[in-house]
């Protein structure tokens, strides 16, 4: 839980709240002055296609909780909804928001792909993938708990080099095992 809440307490985050077919997004920010930020939201199928999308500007104010006014966009029920918000052409705060409960919803066990050399974890999304869990070991990976955008990369670094493979997991997809020194590999 802590790399979650860590990227909550971030200074600016975006997060996105579905209930009941509506949806609500807001800013965060414990900046002592205004933050303008670009705003990406994106939904997806379950199996990686893009069906809407919509970027816009905001700004998170000073030390506040900033109510967004989200454009009309659509939303559908059993999409994977993801609003990024940049500053700078840099992604500081992400939030995804999936169709609850799992368990009503076939998700693909499509791992993602992935590269080892001891330090870096490099991991490649076909699909949308909720909470991909890297087992380490004792050591400290910089991020975990991830939900990863079709399309994406994402590296992952470790606090101490590695000799043994890491377990990755992720919601509906098996556990699998990533050998250090490999290259990107379709993993099984």
């Amino acid at each position: 839980a802590y790399h979650a809440i860590a990227r909550e307490l971030l200074p600016v985050t975006v997060v996105l709240d579905r209930r009941a077919g509506e949806l609500t997004a807001w800013l965060t920010s414990d900046r002592p002055n205004d933050t303008p930020l670009e705003l990406h939201w994106e939904a997806f199928n379950f199996a990686g296609e893009c069906l809407a999308e919509q970027r816009w500007e905001a700004v998170a104010l000073a030390n506040a909780v900033t109510p967004l006014t989200l454009p009309e966009m659509p939303a559908p029920e059993n999409a994977v909804l993801f609003l990024r918000a940049f500053r700078d052409g840099q992604e500081v705060s992400r939030s995804a928001d999936w169709p609850r409960p799992y368990r009503f919803h076939a998700l693909p066990d499509t791992p993602p792909r992935a590269q080892f050399d001891g330090v870096t974890l490099l991991l490649e999304a076909g699909r949308p993938l909720r909470h991909v869990w890297i087992a380490s070991g004792t050591a400290r990976p910089s991020d975990n708990a991830l939900d990863l955008r079709p399309g994406e990369s994402v590296a992952v670094t470790f606090d101490q080099p590695l000799t043994q493979p890491l377990r990755v997991q992720a919601l509906g997809v098996p556990a699998f095992t990533v050998p250090v020194q490999s290259t990107f590999q379709e993993t099984p």
